[in-house]
């Protein structure tokens, strides 16, 4: 269980970077997971529930960004692994120093460098229950076995809004996909990207005629509005900041 991470947020692209590559959508590899993860970190920095729950990264020490890189990386590697759900990145083809093919650091013969990324859960239905229950025993391990400096209160409090929304959804969660993650990196935001990476997991979902939920932070609701998905619910993590349970019914 993870506090949602899905914030394309719009922002000035006055002093952003050029796009100096093409623009795609790709499914990810586990070659992938180390730069999903940094852009991760990178896309939800100044989020105020995660910031609330983990503190500020600034303040944090090497070996505790360290802990937090390798806690992110390990739920890209699980939902890569698994057939059933979809990793998608949005990668910019660079040519020259920067560019980089599944990890950090660039190559002096460039590469690609991934500016956003989505984490799609295929429907329970679609597993077998040995899948099923595998899943629910990585979850429960993941709420009791956080970092030691997360804060519990805001933690449980979030686990119970999660309770909450699946009542709202009464008892259909298993039968629809599942939006966890979504991001774009911060000086990328406001150029259709996020749209574009949307738009090509719903193509999926469509195709199979599933619907899709999710959890949207304040800065993403009117994004995922934009896109299709109606609001089933609201509630109240942290004083000013609310998670929205959203819906979006497939295109048949």
């Amino acid at each position: 269980m993870q506090p949602p991470t899905n914030k394309p947020a719009a922002s000035s692209i006055s002093s952003a970077p050029p796009l100096v590559g093409v623009v795609v959508v790709q499914r990810a590899t586990l070659a992938d997971t180390r730069q999903l993860a940094a852009a991760d970190s990178a896309a939800f920095r100044d989020d105020a529930l995660g910031c609330a729950i983990y503190g500020e990264e600034a303040g944090h020490t090497p070996e505790q960004r360290e802990v937090e890189r390798e806690e992110r990386e390990s739920r890209y590697v699980k939902l890569v692994r698994d057939p059933a759900d979809v990793v998608l990145k949005a990668v910019m083809a660079i040519d020259g120093p920067g560019g980089s093919s599944g990890g950090e650091g660039g190559g002096d013969g460039g590469g690609e460098v991934i500016i956003g990324f989505a984490g799609w859960e295929a429907p329970a239905s679609s597993r077998d229950a040995s899948a099923v229950y595998a899943r629910e025993l990585m979850l429960q391990e993941c709420y009791r076995h956080g970092p030691a400096w997360r804060n519990e209160a805001l933690w449980d409090r979030w686990g119970l809004v999660e309770e909450e929304f699946e009542g709202l959804l009464a008892g259909r969660a298993g039968d629809m996909w599942h939006l966890t993650t979504f991001g774009i990196l911060p000086e990328y935001r406001g150029r259709g990207i996020g749209r574009q990476l949307l738009e090509a997991g719903l193509a999926i979902t469509d195709e199979r005629r599933e619907d899709v939920y999710l959890e949207a932070t304040p800065a993403a609701k009117g994004f995922y509005e934009r896109g299709g998905f109606q609001v089933v619910g609201e509630a109240e993590v942290m004083e000013g900041y609310a998670i929205t349970l959203m819906l979006r019914k497939a295109q048949r």
